[in-house]
């Protein structure tokens, strides 16, 4: 997956980013034959994948910013928010819940909780994606 966060060096939450997909699951397929190790009927099977982007379901977003201008994302190494909304792991019903989200922020005037000052109302935000019921 390309990700204009991780090229601008403003998240490095992908430890593994820049690395080939393909590569990244060889070594976890490795790592995981070589804690369980052989085992009597024991079959393995070859790895697969999951999409590369837009598959995560769960997101704990930190509030930084203001009130009328919140980020949703991470801290910076100054305590202070950066807006990681776009993120290409994020699934598309988190993604979309984003701008209403802050927009809620404003509207309520919840203070974004400033680390450095210890100040403020609202640390994380919590989103929870799941498929829908038919």
């Amino acid at each position: 997956m390309q990700c204009d966060y991780f090229d601008a060096g403003v998240c490095r939450s992908c430890t593994r980013m820049g690395e080939p997909y393909d590569a990244q699951l060889a070594d976890k397929d490795r790592r995981v034959r070589e804690i369980v190790g052989d085992r009597p009927a024991l079959a393995w099977s070859a790895p697969f994948g999951s999409p590369e982007s837009h598959f995560r379901a769960k997101a704990k977003m930190v509030v930084g910013g203001t009130p009328n201008a919140p980020t949703l994302g991470i801290l910076d190494a100054d305590g202070h928010g950066v807006d990681l909304r776009a993120c290409g792991l994020l699934g598309p019903a988190t993604t979309a819940s984003m701008p209403v989200l802050a927009r809620f922020i404003t509207d309520t005037g919840l203070r974004p909780y400033d680390v450095p000052a210890r100040t403020g109302e609202l640390k994380n935000i919590h989103v929870l994606e799941s498929a829908g019921v038919s």
